[in-house]
């Protein structure tokens, strides 16, 4: 599940064919801190950086933060939450 500014999503393709239908097409991610919950969960935060050009040529640009929950199932470690939200404008 990934839950972003519009609201949670299940269908994780469908969200990010939307992004590259907007125009998006490069993705910068960096993590933060990463730390376990134990054995077989983890938690992650970082930034990411989404860049492209909307049909009009304008450029795209956003800058956001993330969080993961992460499983680990049978020795592969699968994210079972992906929240990303735009960075706030700096407060006036």
């Amino acid at each position: 599940m990934i839950v972003n500014a519009a609201g949670p999503h299940a269908d994780i393709a469908q969200t990010y064919e939307g992004l590259f239908k907007a125009g998006f097409n490069h993705n910068e991610i960096t993590v933060d801190e990463a730390m376990p919950l134990g054995t077989d969960t983890a938690l992650a935060i970082g930034e990411y950086h989404i860049t492209g050009k909307k049909q009009t040529g304008e450029p795209l640009d956003v800058v956001g933060r993330w969080t993961a929950a992460y499983s680990n199932q049978g020795g592969n470690w699968k994210i079972r939450m992906l929240s990303a939200f735009p960075k706030a404008p700096p407060a006036k």
